[in-house]
């Protein structure tokens, strides 16, 4: 089920989109072609929209991906480096949402 963020914690969302999905990027229409996200299209759209929307996209991306694979799967930082990421993707997710409104 997708989720939202909440403050720090995530809850289920009953419906979703993207902002890929909102601008039609080429990543989007593959996904919907193959039927799934690959990391490599979400980076590739972080980019693509980025160029359309500004810097924050591409940003919060990287921090966001940062975060899920030295800070979750091989755990190698520690929560004061986790915070500085945090903060980037929080403002990532404060902009798709005004994109999304």
């Amino acid at each position: 089920m997708p989720c939202r963020l909440v403050g720090r914690r995530i809850k289920p969302r009953r419906r979703s989109s993207s902002i890929s999905e909102k601008f039609n990027t080429p990543e989007y229409q593959e996904f919907v072609k193959v039927g799934r996200w690959y990391t490599y299209l979400l980076g590739m759209a972080s980019k693509t929209l980025a160029n359309r929307l500004g810097y924050w996209v591409v940003d919060g991306w990287n921090a966001a991906y940062d975060l899920h694979v030295w800070g979750f799967h091989e755990r190698k930082y520690s929560v004061e480096y986790v915070k500085i990421g945090i903060a980037r993707v929080e403002e990532l997710v404060r902009e798709a949402r005004k994109v999304l409104q």
